[in-house]
C-alpha cells in the first residue's frame, strides 16, 4: 500500500525503540527494498550495532541511517542517556556507516541540559561525515517532561547561530520541533537579498513544508 503513494518511491524509515530487536528486521528491509522504496533505519547504538550488522543492512537495501548524539564527551552523552559506553558505540557504530557506504544523519536534542554542548556537538559530528544534523527541540511529554525546554530567547539564539553554520557546512543542518527555525532562515536570507525561489533551494531551505501533514506519515 505504501508502494500506491507514486512515484518518487516514499522514504520508509525503520525506527523504534531498537529495530534491530525484530527477528525479521532484514526481511522488512528486504521486501521495502525490492518494492522500491528507500529505506532507511534508526537503530539504538549498542554492542550489537556492529560492522558487520550495518554491511548487512547495506546489503538488504538501507541507504541511510540515523544515530543519535547528545553529548560531545562520553561523560555528558552517556550521562545523558543512562547508559555507560553508548557515546563510543555511536561514534564506531558512525564511522563504520560511512566507510560500509552507508549515509547518516547524526539527532541531537535540544534542552537546557545540552544547549552548553551544541558548538562542542557540531565539532564532532562535524568529524562523522553525515549527510545531516537534525535538532530535536525538546516537546515536553512523556518521559521528556523530566527534561526543560530551552527558553524562546535562547531558542532564537540557536536558531541564529544554525543558520549561520549552515552558510559553511558541508551537510545540511534540519530541525525538528522547530518550525520557526524557517521564518529565521527566510528572513535571514532575504535580508541578504537571496529571493524565495532560490532560498527553496538551498540545503537549509529544500527541508521547509515537509513536517506540516505534507510528507511525513
Amino acid at each position: 500500500m505504501i508502494r500506491q503513494f507514486g512515484e518518487r518511491a516514499p522514504h520508509l524509515v525503520l525506527t523504534g525503540g531498537n529495530p534491530l530487536k525484530r527477528p525479521d528486521l532484514f526481511d522488512l528491509i528486504e521486501h521495502g527494498a525490492k518494492l522500491g522504496l528507500r529505506m532507511s533505519v534508526a537503530p539504538s547504538a549498542t554492542e550489537r550495532l556492529t560492522r558487520e550488522v550495518l554491511r548487512s543492512m547495506k546489503a538488504a537495501g538501507v541507504e541511510s541511517i540515523s544515530l543519535s548524539l547528545d553529548g560531545c564527551t562520553a561523560q555528558r552523552h552517556d550521562d545523558f542517556r543512562g547508559v555507560s559506553g553508548c557515546f563510543n558505540w555511536t561514534v564506531q557504530a558512525a564511522h563504520a556507516a560511512r566507510s560500509e557506504g552507508l549515509q547518516l544523519q547524526v539527532n541531537t536534542l535540544v534542552t537546557t541540559q545540552t544547549e552548553s554542548d551544541l558548538p562542542g556537538l557540531y565539532d564532532v559530528v562535524s568529524g562523522l561525515d553525515p549527510m545531516r544534523w537534525s535538532l530535536f527541540f525538546l516537546i515536553s511529554v512523556g518521559r521528556g517532561r523530566a527534561l526543560k525546554p530551552v527558553s524562546p530567547e535562547r531558542s532564537e539564539a540557536l536558531l541564529n547561530w544554525l543558520y549561520d553554520l549552515s552558510v559553511n557546512t558541508p551537510f545540511a543542518i534540519a530541525t525538528t520541533e522547530a518550525p520557526h527555525f524557517r521564518r529565521v532562515v527566510t528572513g535571514r536570507m532575504r535580508a541578504e537579498g537571496i529571493p524565495m525561489a532560490r532560498i527553496r533551494t538551498t540545503p537549509v531551505g529544500r527541508g521547509f513544508g515537509i513536517r506540516d501533514g505534507n510528507g511525513i506519515m
